[in-house]
């Protein structure tokens, strides 16, 4: 740590740092950064550790507390339905993770009472202890970090991560762009498949492809207004499917996820799985992308296709993509070929996307000095 005390300060959620994302940037942050251990377990300790502490969380927990840990329990929902259906359970879990937030409070206020000039990395922002962090550092003493859209970027916004994002959502913002020559180097993440093989030859020959999303992300328990979860999105391509007959729709499952839709569903002749097959070989082979609000949309932008956004996200601009806020929406949407591509737009955003918005290089584009980036990332919110 610096003689100052830390500039910046990051919680950490899991056992141990090697496990934390984002290592460059904290690396090339180095002793400007103070990594506090986090967990509900840690901070028991750390008021254990000093008598004086007891004293710091007086009470039960307030709303506020019960507030920074909806996220958690949104997210567990999504996990084990089963906490959902009994509500003591859930309101039990509420609780102990209420008392989580009033005890990641007590402990981060301590440390910007002595640093109080210090900037909070918030990874995510929605789930515990990070919805504290961003709480107690504020608007305008915050950054939100989260994986970028392609290999190598990091998400780096002073206002919040996806949808809720800085990134301009005005078409005519990117017309008047004026890009350089910097060629455009837009390659996906990699996502390995933990469920098994499908040939991908084994496709129909015109489909629309759906990438199906992690139900307890935020994307979904948050910014997916009418789309409740995956069981739900396979109800709406079943309807939608005997509503529009000419079209087929293929799912691919994300890699993540926990709970598999696939065996839990009715087969539809129409509605089709290919949870081995690669996305890109995918993407390529559809007449458009349809998805609530993946990366996999941007992916699909970047290689040219339609792309047709449910949800709210960052990308659902006019004249980039087509949006649908209603099951009507979106069959009126695929009843109709897509519209011609805005070509110019398309790339004028990519290209602001890539070297304006995200943080290439994991996190320290160019090798630049990472604190002077995320500061000029911060001077967004001015």
């Amino acid at each position: 740590m610096t003689a100052q005390g830390p500039k910046f300060v990051m919680v950490r959620s899991v056992a141990d740092t090697g496990r934390m994302k984002f290592t460059r940037l904290r690396e090339a942050l180095g002793d400007r950064l103070l990594v506090v251990p986090a967990r509900h377990s840690d901070l028991k300790r750390w008021v254990a550790a000093d008598r004086a502490r007891k004293g710091l969380v007086p009470g039960p927990p307030e709303p506020h507390h019960f507030a920074e840990a909806e996220g958690n329990v949104l997210r567990k929902v999504a996990q084990y339905p089963m906490l959902g259906r009994l509500d003591w359970l859930r309101q039990a879990y509420h609780a102990s993770k209420a008392r989580h937030a009033q005890l990641a409070e007590a402990r981060l206020r301590e440390i910007w009472k002595t640093w109080p000039d210090a900037i909070a990395l918030v990874h995510n922002g929605f789930n515990l202890p990070d919805s504290a962090l961003a709480d107690v550092a504020g608007p305008g003493r915050r950054i939100f970090l989260e994986n970028g859209y392609f290999r190598g970027t990091v998400q780096a916004d002073p206002q919040g991560i996806n949808a809720d994002n800085t990134l301009p959502r005005d078409p005519d913002f990117y017309r008047a762009y004026q890009p350089d020559e910097r060629p455009l180097d837009l390659v996906p993440s990699v996502r390995v498949s933990k469920h098994g093989k499908d040939e991908v030859d084994a496709l129909p020959g015109t489909y629309v492809f759906v990438p199906f999303q992690v139900e307890s992300d935020s994307q979904i328990t948050r910014q997916s207004p009418w789309i409740a979860d995956m069981m739900a999105f396979h109800a709406e391509l079943a309807r939608l499917a005997d509503r529009l007959p000419a079209l087929t729709f293929v799912v691919k499952e994300h890699p993540n996820t926990r709970r598999l839709v696939k065996p839990r569903v009715t087969p539809h002749p129409r509605v089709l799985f290919r949870n081995g097959a690669d996305t890109a070989a995918l993407i390529a082979g559809a007449s458009r992308v349809m998805t609530i609000n993946s990366t996999v949309g941007i992916e699909a932008l970047a290689v040219g296709k339609p792309v047709l956004v449910l949800g709210e996200a960052c990308y659902g601009i006019e004249g980039l993509v087509q949006r649908a806020g209603s099951s009507d929406a979106t069959a009126a949407a695929l009843g109709k070929p897509p519209p011609d591509p805005d070509v110019d737009l398309r790339q004028r955003f990519l290209h602001y996307l890539y070297y304006h918005f995200l943080l290439r290089d994991d996190g320290v584009p160019d090798g630049r000095d990472a604190e002077e980036v995320l500061r000029e990332v911060l001077a967004r919110s001015a």
